[in-house]
């Protein structure tokens, strides 16, 4: 296959292009309809199905697989906003400027499917566009970040209308355009596939890492066990207890804010975002900055060996997250939506803690006694009544020391393997941006502007 000959496109973030494409604006190519369909039900208007943003932003293809959701619209918005196949929609606002201008390509639609709230439709409004490579095309991220850029808001961004419209794609001929689409839809099968193939073995591995924990934890590996008539916890051996833990040790629910007040003291504080995303809290982590008053500081002040949990969230299965305190530097305090647990030397380890709070089975106390609706939260009094196992010392001693290595041998796989998905998008984002910018040849048939130029 023979390469390209390449022309300065005229614009600094595309470069180069094949001499026989073109820089286009959008609005040359398409129609833009920002839909305004809500989510509401009238008893005076017709009902309809809705693709909302959910349903863009997590499918490339829209079909009729997807459980869309009911609603109603008015007679203009049924004429205005129903999808036709080989429509692209995009995100036009989001919580965060990179996810605008997401798009998914209407591959089968049905009466009555309409575009709904936060989603525009772009409609192909010329000969010259392939729509799938329109799709393919907002897909690469350099396209798309001439949205990104000028997306504005505070806490919700959005895009212009005519910011969209002047947005540029390097155009080829249609019948290359139709085959680099045709090409990218196999070759990003086949890349998905691995992904999801990859996924799943760290799913796998997940749940062997769990299974090892809870076998730990509740004495699996150390010979002859007992039933319990605790719900919570099945069986244990002979010479463990069986405790609450407001027995085991001192919990305290944090009440530092993140503010900055003139009259406090400077502290760091460990947040939601510490404990939730790591299993133990030390220098390595870059906390914030924030004040708190004497009390404040005397009481949440954090100490090698605490244990911290989350103890609300959108999810209840995200409440009781725990992290172990391995390091705490002087004024490093517990921050707000945590709770702190001091466990009593003489009766457990804060490590061994950690280890019971990550075991499913403990877990599953604090999400079953969380209330709320749209944020979740667990009382006081509920995560001192959880039930927990406690071991003599040195058996605590040797389950950390043995789930310790163990954490360190699963942690190597799943790095790896987390790796090998990182690789596997970035190897499929360069993919798509080759394609769409004509840095990578994939038509073997001869430009349609070369043979023009040839008669």
């Amino acid at each position: 296959m023979s390469e390209y000959s390449y022309k300065d496109s005229g614009i600094q973030w595309l470069g180069e292009i094949p001499t026989h494409w073109k820089p286009m604006k959008l609005k040359k190519l398409i129609k833009l309809i920002p839909s305004n369909v809500d989510k509401r039900t009238e008893d005076d208007e017709t009902p309809v199905k809705l693709c909302n943003y959910v349903d863009v932003y997590y499918n490339d293809v829209i079909d009729l697989s997807i459980e869309f959701m009911s609603a109603t619209a008015n007679d203009t918005e049924l004429k205005r906003f129903q999808l036709i196949e080989s429509d692209v929609i995009i995100t036009k606002d989001s919580e965060d400027p990179h996810d605008i201008a997401v798009p998914a390509y209407v591959k089968e639609t049905e009466d009555k499917l309409l575009c709904g709230y936060h989603l525009s439709i772009l409609r192909n409004n010329s000969h010259e566009l392939n729509n799938q490579f329109l799709f393919w095309a907002l897909k690469d991220e350099k396209i798309a970040s001439q949205l990104h850029r000028e997306a504005t808001g505070i806490t919700r961004w959005a895009i212009g209308s005519k910011h969209v419209k002047n947005s540029i794609i390097a155009l080829p001929p249609s019948k290359e355009q139709k085959a680099i689409a045709d090409y990218l839809e196999k070759a990003c099968a086949k890349i998905d596939r691995v992904i999801e193939m990859k996924k799943e073995q760290i799913e796998i591995i997940e749940k062997q890492y769990n299974s090892r924990i809870h076998e730990a934890i509740t004495g699996e590996n150390f010979g002859v066990s007992v039933f319990n008539d605790i719900n919570s916890i099945d069986k244990h051996p002979l010479n463990w207890k069986v405790k609450k833990l407001k027995n085991i040790a001192w919990i305290k629910a944090s009440s530092v804010d993140k503010k900055t007040e003139d009259n406090e003291l400077p502290v760091k504080l460990c947040n939601y975002v510490d404990v939730y995303y790591n299993d133990i809290i030390d220098s390595t982590i870059d906390f914030m900055s924030a004040t708190a008053n004497e009390g404040e500081i005397k009481k949440f002040q954090l100490r090698e060996g605490d244990v911290i949990i989350t103890k609300d969230s959108e999810d209840p299965s995200d409440i009781a997250v725990p992290s172990f305190v391995k390091e705490a530097e002087n004024g490093l305090l517990c921050g707000y939506h945590l709770t702190m647990i001091r466990c009593y030397e003489h009766m457990m380890i804060g490590e061994f803690l950690y280890w019971v709070l990550r075991d499913q089975q403990i877990s599953d106390q604090f999400s079953c006694n969380a209330t709320g609706i749209t944020r979740w939260g667990v009382s006081s009094k509920n995560i001192k009544n959880v039930i927990i196992p406690v071991p003599p010392i040195a058996v605590q001693k040797q389950i950390i020391s043995e789930m310790n290595s163990i954490r360190k041998n699963f942690s190597e796989v799943q790095r790896k393997l987390r790796s090998q998905v990182e690789l596997l998008i970035k190897y499929k984002k360069s993919i798509i941006h080759e394609c769409v910018t004509g840095k990578k040849k994939v038509f073997e048939g001869e430009p349609e502007s070369l043979r023009a130029e040839a008669v």
